[in-house]
């Protein structure tokens, strides 16, 4: 409603509340009819009480009806000033005085407002009028109907001749058409009748009074005769726009009960084929779609009514059916937001839609119901999640063909065990994979795939399923190929991997020990063939590859199809490249791609996919291997067919993992083969993360360099100098100006660059930065550490030992998941890293980047982690997907990215005192390096200027109160060819002696030392 939007209006309702000892707005407030009516009452009550009045005189409602009046009698939303005045001074006499005055205390309000308007006789006259146009309308509209409408003849009462009927059908409809629209709203409250039916010929501005009517009238009178009229007046997706707008209501018996019934009648193909094509149009700012998804995402961790959350609910799942990734995507997040409160209502959902016909919805309302457990608001109701999910999924033995939905639904009882809150009924032996599905999957016969046609323009070809799964288009390279790969063609209890020569061998072996003498020959005749193309693998077209092709359609003939297609599957290549190759390419068998495309297309068109029914619908549909935004919905039925397939693969193959070797590795779920398509427990959509922005001052980057545009030869002295060089221990003894808390960084990076104008080239001229990283070693380690550490230039990214955290984990798995845990965080020293002792480090990071297949987020999302082992030390938790900070276990925050929650550079922050503690607990030291450079480019020849950098690292650590440090530099120095590009001249010619000398005593081995820092004891 817009006038909650406005302070004046706010502040009315929310200063009424504070006096009536109320924290929210009537439950039972419905309509804007009703909104308005409390509006009213709020003014009254604070006019009443500043004025110190009577309230059983009912002055100032007298008042605000008197004002009505004037406004009904000139048939305007204005009134004179003087005429105002002298009504409300026969109400309550002011005597002059500004306090008792009706109008100065109704205008101090908010509610009247005086402005000066030029009248007829083009004077400039003041004239008073409510400050809300709409409440206007409603309150001129209120006094019109009180007056002169007829609840036992309605009709009549907008008889021509009439003050309503002249108001709603006279000429000057127009002027007045917002007292129209809350008439409409008004009517079938007062007496069950709508507006459009008090005529049988109606204006545009009355069928726009009634639709507009239908959001803002109490619910409760949204009745069938409204639907009918709804039909008359709208087409089909304004029709479905307007059962969104109202889905939530618990009044409206056309809400998302209502829906839900029509919806689930249907099969999947026929309600994608207008439902979720309808949804494919939708998600843009402010439509009923998003206005839903926005609603539940900002306020679903709020209070809301039992009633209006379950439709909420429902609402949002089938928005879930759509191939619209933005609108599917974030609908999926909305529903995590609101059952991260509700788990008991996420438990529900899942059985209202247990027998949903759609895997790829409820697949998703799995992913929502995991992502809202992973929030970790509540351990209520988890346990009935998780033994809903058991009962749906696992307790059979045979859960649902979808990789996606098994490994959500593991998830939720994964984390459900972890909070220790998992019911003793739960078997997690049937929790955990493989399960039972049906193999081998069916081989499919090149004329099926070439019975998928589709008309384009008059020709037909394969149809839009074919060209992207099987005729090597992005989906069958990049995504099913690259996916399947990763299984091998043997039973998953297979003791090793076979190579491809085997299998081809083994099925030769069969065929020729039972087949007949016809199928031999053509057999034969094929080897023949392939011998004398001698293991070509080129595609060039010669005499002796087409007698090949012959032969093998000859052979291809004497078999039954599923035979051709095993041997096509298994022995063709090894035949053609191989059987009579002199150095043939043995490899570790993978279950062959081909038929893996073809099935997966054949499947999708199982499922419902046809051309009669999307190819039309399909063809505004555009993009490609990078932009996924809103696909085909012949996509959906892919992804479908994918996840199925992988599912039985999961269940019934040897799982190998990327690559070719012959090692297998144990299958854990979708992660491993790339599967995850979004985060569901992510609720932010950005944060202020820019890797390339310069921010201004914070106290967690206490620095800000003024680097102003100068001259070559003043680059090159300041590169000399101490000016700019960030390496101090301010840098690390951080305190939180507003709450006074001492934190320290684990892990911080800041830059600054300066461009400028060189001969009319601008190019970056000079630039300063540092990085901040902490490692930590056994309290005996230190001096070691220190010794190892302060001879190198640590500036690289990755230098130091980090925890690599695998972006297909769950902002909410970390750092819990039990695939997490049991890594091992130490890192011994070597060669690589220089060290002689081991080291911990104490941050990751977690990464969701903008596009790809995940279109929740707005940008880019990256956020500092805690290290698995630190978070552990510490007693820490993230505190939820909204606020990605971590908190222990009294809900305080520890650790956090001050980037997550305002403006500025991105840092891993943590608790000073908890973090010294939980390191003197473990008999654990930390010791931070912050390393940097300072560099000089540009020129006048910009491509080539470069006047060298200075490279410093500095090793700390705290001892007692104090911060020690031991510093190392380094330098890169320029070419004599970079330098004359800097300066415009050769080095020797042009510059000063000084300067020269200058210049070349930065290159002096003098130069690399080390040094201390003031007010602190240090061993240099």
């Amino acid at each position: 409603m817009p006038e909650f939007q406005n302070p004046l209006f706010l502040k009315t309702c929310c200063d009424f509340l504070e006096k009536e000892g109320r924290n929210e707005l009537p439950r039972g407030l419905r309509g804007v009819s009703a909104i308005f009516g409390f509006y009213n009452e709020a003014v009254a009550r604070a006019v009443t009480r500043r004025m110190k009045l009577d309230p059983h005189l009912d002055l100032v409602a007298t008042a605000l009806t008197s004002f009505t009046d004037i406004l009904v009698n000139r048939g305007e939303g204005y009134a004179p000033k003087t005429e105002v005045i002298a009504a409300f001074e026969a109400i309550l006499p002011s005597g002059g005085s500004l306090d008792k005055s009706l109008l100065s205390q109704f205008e101090s309000e908010g509610v009247l407002a005086i402005e000066l308007i030029r009248d007829d006789d083009d004077k400039i006259v003041p004239m008073v009028r409510f400050t809300f146009e709409r409440y206007s309308d409603h309150a001129i509209a209120a006094r019109l109907l009180r007056e002169h409408l007829n609840s036992g003849d309605v009709k009549g009462s907008f008889a021509d001749g009439t003050v309503l009927g002249g108001l709603v059908f006279g000429e000057e409809y127009y002027r007045v058409a917002g007292i129209i629209e809350a008439i409409a709203i008004q009517l079938p409250e007062r007496c069950g009748v709508e507006i459009v039916d008090l005529r049988p010929e109606i204006n545009w501005a009355i069928r726009q009074a009634f639709l507009d009517s239908l959001l803002w009238r109490e619910q409760r009178f949204f009745t069938d005769r409204t639907f009918e009229c709804l039909r008359h007046f709208e087409n089909d997706d304004g029709i479905r726009d307007l059962l969104i707008s109202v889905a939530t209501e618990p009044d409206n018996k056309f809400n998302a009960l209502y829906m839900h019934e029509r919806l689930s009648a249907r099969s999947m193909p026929e309600r994608d084929a207008n439902w979720s094509v309808f949804l494919n149009d939708r998600g843009s700012e402010d439509d009923p779609v998003e206005v839903v998804i926005s609603w539940a995402m900002q306020n679903g961790m709020g209070a809301i009514d039992d009633d209006r959350a379950k439709l909420a609910a429902i609402t949002l799942s089938w928005f879930l059916t759509t191939s619209h990734r933005a609108v599917r995507d974030k609908a999926t997040k909305a529903l995590a937001s609101l059952f991260a409160t509700r788990l008991t209502l996420a438990a529900s959902t899942l059985r209202l839609f247990a027998e949903a016909n759609d895997l790829y919805l409820r697949e998703r309302l799995f992913a929502a119901a995991y992502g809202a457990a992973l929030q970790g608001k509540t351990a209520d109701g988890l346990s009935e999640l998780a033994a809903t999910t058991n009962a749906l999924i696992f307790a059979a033995g045979e859960p649902p063909l979808n990789e996606l939905l098994r490994d959500h639904a593991r998830g939720i009882i994964a984390y459900t065990e972890f909070r220790e809150q998992l019911p003793s009924t739960i078997d997690l032996m049937r929790v955990r994979p493989p399960y039972k599905s049906p193999w081998p999957i069916e081989y499919v016969s090149k004329a099926t795939i070439e019975s998928y046609k589709q008309n384009y323009n008059g020709a037909y070809y394969g149809d839009s399923i074919v060209s992207s799964v099987v005729n090597d288009g992005d989906f069958a390279r990049y995504v099913i190929d690259h996916t399947i790969d990763k299984w091998a063609p043997a039973p998953i209890d297979a003791e090793d991997c076979p190579s491809a020569h085997s299998l081809a061998r083994d099925w030769l072996e069969q065929f020729i020990a039972q087949a007949s003498e016809e199928q031999l020959t053509a057999f034969e005749a094929v080897a023949e063939a392939a011998k004398a193309c001698d293991g070509d693998l080129s595609y060039k077209e010669t005499p002796e590859r087409t007698a090949l092709k012959a032969a093998e359609m000859t052979f291809q003939a004497t078999l039954p199809p599923q035979e051709w297609e095993e041997y096509r599957v298994t022995a063709q290549t090894f035949v053609r490249h191989s059987l009579y190759s002199e150095q043939p390419h043995d490899y570790s068998a993978r279950f062959n791609r081909g038929w893996g495309r073809r099935w997966i297309c054949m499947r999708a068109h199982e499922l419902g996919w046809t051309q009669e029914r999307f190819a039309k619908l399909e063809r505004g549909y555009s993009g490609d291997r990078h932009e996924h935004r809103v696909e085909r919905i012949g996509k959906k039925y892919q992804w479908l067919a994918l996840r199925e397939l992988v599912a039985r693969m999961a269940d019934n193959l040897l799982f190998m993992g990327q690559g070719y070797g012959d090692e297998r590795r144990a299958y854990e779920g979708a992660r491993d083969v790339g599967l995850r398509d979004m985060d569901p427990s992510l609720l932010l959509t950005k944060t202020h993360y820019d890797g390339w922005k310069q921010w201004d001052r914070t106290w967690w980057v206490p620095v800000q360099p003024r680097l102003r545009q100068v001259e070559p030869l003043e680059r090159l002295a300041w590169l000399d100098s101490d000016s700019d060089l960030l390496n101090d221990a301010s840098l690390i003894d951080l305190t939180d100006p507003k709450t006074k808390r001492r934190w320290l960084p684990l892990h911080s990076f800041a830059s600054w660059r300066q461009s400028g104008l060189d001969s009319d080239n601008k190019s970056m001229q000079r630039e300063t930065w540092y990085r901040v990283t902490c490692v930590v070693v056994a309290k005996g380690d230190v001096a070691k550490a220190k010794e190892d550490l302060g001879s190198q230039t640590l500036v690289n990214p990755h230098a130091l030992p980090e925890f690599h955290l695998d972006s297909s984990y769950f902002l909410g798995e970390y750092p819990w998941h039990p695939m997490l845990q049991d890594q091992d965080d130490w890192v011994e020293g070597d060669g690589w890293n220089g060290l002689s002792v081991s080291v911990r480090p104490t941050t990751s990071h977690y990464l969701s980047e903008r596009g790809g297949y995940d279109y929740s987020v707005d940008e880019t999302v990256r956020i500092e982690l805690p290290a698995p082992w630190l978070a552990k030390a510490m007693g820490l938790r993230l505190q939820d997907g909204q606020k990605p900070t971590f908190v222990d276990a009294g809900g305080e925050i520890r650790f956090f990215d001050p980037s997550v929650i305002e403006p500025g550079y991105q840092a891993a922050l943590v608790d000073r005192d908890a973090f010294l503690a939980m390191l003197d607990r473990e008999g654990l030291a930390a010791i931070w390096v912050v390393a940097g450079e300072k560099g000089v480019f540009g020129g006048k020849d910009a491509y080539r200027g470069f006047g060298g950098r200075v490279l410093h690292t500095g090793i700390y650590t705290l001892e007692t109160e104090c911060f020690v440090r031991s510093m190392h530099f380094d330098r890169e120095k320029p070419s004599a060819e970079q330098l004359e590009g800097l300066l415009g001249v050769a080095p020797n010619r042009g510059v000063p002696l000084a300067v020269r000398k200058g210049v070349m005593a930065a290159w002096h081995p003098m130069n690399l030392y080390t040094r201390g820092v003031r007010g602190c004891p240090f061993a240099t």
